[in-house]
């Protein structure tokens, strides 16, 4: 398997700065834990994460990906 990262030259990163921030980004869970914890009772409870932090993380995962598929498609990938 070739490594893809070396495309991740995104605005403000080098691709080893956007390769360590989509490590913290998906090992800290955040894109797990935007579900909130059912309430036993009364009002639910908040979310775990903020509807702001959740769509920059869903942003940069986003260009993660076109930043791939571009650099993919200046390849002969196998």
């Amino acid at each position: 398997m070739k490594d893809v990262t070396h495309f991740w030259r995104l605005p403000g990163y080098t691709p080893e700065q956007a390769s360590d921030a989509s490590d913290t980004l998906l090992r800290s869970g955040v894109m797990r834990r935007t579900t909130p914890r059912p309430a036993k009772q009364g009002t639910p409870a908040a979310h775990l994460i903020s509807k702001p932090e959740l769509e920059k993380g869903l942003n940069f995962l986003k260009m993660l990906v076109d930043a791939t598929e571009k650099g993919l498609g200046r390849l002969d990938w196998p």
